[in-house]
């Protein structure tokens, strides 16, 4: 029996592991890169988490939504006072999923967008510095260390995209 007050079990306990799913998959993403942050494991292995997390996050989340729609009809439905208490476990752990899927997607680029590979910045744009002990050790990498040479990309437009943004971040920071 229940107080009045209270969920029946029965529909606490499915509001309350999708929280604990939801907080899983939102903890996981957060936990990656703090894992590197604190030395527990390599930038490979935070990639690893985050790379396996991220395409099915946006999905936790709108699970535990239409779980909370369910549980708020079941609620109804059996008639148990106030009823949208049941949406709350749920619609918590869908802010977290939603929260922790957003912050990498604020890093990717725009549509359309081209930054050059982090090998093709060059501290001088007019000299640009060339890989030459680096080379044998390179020998099999999937990538050149010709600066420029990446899709979209040419010498010229990168050393401009690299002037363009060092003028807006000088501006920005006075």
């Amino acid at each position: 029996m229940t107080s009045p007050n209270s969920l029946p079990l029965w529909l606490l306990l499915p509001a309350l592991a999708t929280l604990v799913i939801c907080a899983g998959f939102a903890l996981g993403m957060l936990a990656a890169p703090l894992g590197v942050w604190l030395g527990l494991w390599p930038f490979g292995t935070a990639f690893t988490i985050m790379g396996t997390l991220f395409p099915l996050i946006h999905w936790v989340a709108l699970i535990a939504l239409l779980d909370g729609i369910a549980f708020y009809a079941l609620a109804r439905r059996q008639k148990i006072d106030k009823p949208l208490r049941v949406l709350t476990l749920p619609l918590l752990g869908a802010l977290a999923c939603g929260i922790a899927w957003s912050i990498p997607t604020t890093f990717q680029p725009s549509e359309g967008e081209v930054y050059p590979p982090i090998h093709d910045v060059a501290t001088d744009l007019d000299d640009i510095p060339q890989y030459v002990a680096v080379l044998p050790l390179r020998a099999q990498a999937p990538n050149s260390v010709v600066y420029g040479e990446s899709p979209n990309m040419t010498p010229e437009r990168n050393a401009q995209l690299q002037r363009d943004i060092r003028y807006v971040v000088r501006m920005e920071t006075g």
